[in-house]
């Protein structure tokens, strides 16, 4: 029983562990500045972008290359280059999962490190102490509630604005 109890344990930590060296590689990569037209050259090929004109239309479609003066974008089979000076804004959707697994972990954390003053309260067969029975719940708990957090976030997308021309 003590070993499975250990083996939880260390599963929990590094579930947990992986994911903050996960999102704290995320946080750590600098993008260009938003507004710059180097932004829109950081972005990938590909990438689904959306492109508004100066003349009020917009256009959709991938990502296929930027020059210092214009953006190519492919929409089906059909290719459209567009001037830099004929764009008013460029987004792109991006996924946000960073939020949420936080979000995930904390709520985990916090009502398993409930269950687990409760749960050792009475001298419970899993704890020595509430104090232990809180910080085992709250690990354990933590790591299930990001792995949550993460999974809710990957379906959430959003649009972010990379390029807005000067008015």
């Amino acid at each position: 029983m003590k070993n499975m109890i250990q083996r939880r344990l260390v599963s929990g930590f590094v579930i947990t562990s992986l994911l903050a060296s996960s999102t704290l590689t995320y946080a750590q990569s600098s993008p260009a500045p938003q507004g710059s037209w180097a932004a829109v050259q950081a972005i990938k090929p590909n990438s689904e972008v959306m492109v508004v004109l100066k003349n009020g239309t917009g256009s959709e479609g991938k990502l296929r290359s930027v020059s210092n003066t214009a953006i190519v974008i492919v929409d089906g089979k059909a290719s459209t280059e567009i001037q830099r000076e004929n764009i008013l804004a460029i987004s792109t959707s991006r996924k946000s999962v960073k939020k949420s697994t936080l979000i995930g972990a904390a709520v985990g954390a916090g009502a398993g490190g409930a269950l687990g003053t409760v749960i050792c309260g009475s001298g419970g067969l899993v704890c020595t102490s509430r104090s232990q029975g809180a910080a085992n719940g709250a690990l354990i708990f933590a790591s299930l509630g990001a792995l949550v957090g993460f999974l809710v976030g990957e379906g959430k997308t959003k649009q972010v604005v990379i390029y807005s021309a000067k008015p």
